[in-house]
């Protein structure tokens, strides 16, 4: 009898933590917006307009040793505030990439760059504090929103100190994932006009 019971606590406590590794797995491909000095993960539903907005893509080459927890950039045009913004994922199962959209003539310079290592299960944080900022910047991505809507940035390869651009061929598999993602938003629209247009 306490045998019994035993297992099916046990299998009751296996059941909760992968209800919770789920969970955490869903809230983990939102992007990250810092406001007022706290993070902010956004839900799609709530992404603000494409109207005067840009939403930022990129496909990600992922090591089965080492993949991208989390990218984090940061506002450096002086023009405006200095937002912080981090990487969400658009699909847990994919390696695409998003930031949150935000208005055009801003510039995003990475800073932070945190990766895990599948062999042993290490987490590596890189900070990039010297970089110099705005048009100069010397950042291993720099990112200026040019104009409302999609913006893909192509194909990028992470190591544990840089993101290394790679290539700019695979934008209709990273909208076919984006698509799912937004699936019911404003940006659904968007996304379909692009991929037409690649097809054509």
């Amino acid at each position: 009898m306490s045998f019994c019971l035993i297992v099916v606590i046990s299998v009751f406590s296996y059941s909760s933590c992968v209800t919770m590794n789920i969970v955490s797995m869903v809230r983990s491909t939102r992007p990250r917006v810092n406001v007022d000095g706290k993070n902010v993960w956004l839900n799609p539903k709530d992404f603000p307009s494409p109207k005067d907005n840009t939403l930022i893509f990129f496909s990600m080459d992922v090591d089965f040793k080492l993949w991208l927890s989390s990218a984090d950039f940061i506002q450096t045009n002086t023009k405006y505030e200095a937002i912080d913004i981090g990487t969400g994922k658009a699909s847990f199962f994919d390696v695409i990439y998003i930031l949150p959209p935000m208005p055009t003539g801003r510039n995003f310079d990475l800073y932070k760059l945190q990766t895990n290592s599948s062999v042993n299960n290490n987490t590596i944080i890189y900070y990039n504090s010297s970089f110099e900022l705005g048009e100069n910047s010397n950042s291993s991505m720099h990112i200026k929103t040019k104009k409302p809507g999609l913006q893909y940035l192509g194909e990028y390869k992470a190591t544990t100190r840089a993101i290394i651009p790679t290539g700019s061929e695979n934008e209709i598999k990273a909208l076919q994932v984006l698509k799912d993602y937004l699936v019911d938003t404003e940006w659904e629209a968007l996304i379909d006009k692009r991929m037409k247009e690649l097809q054509e």
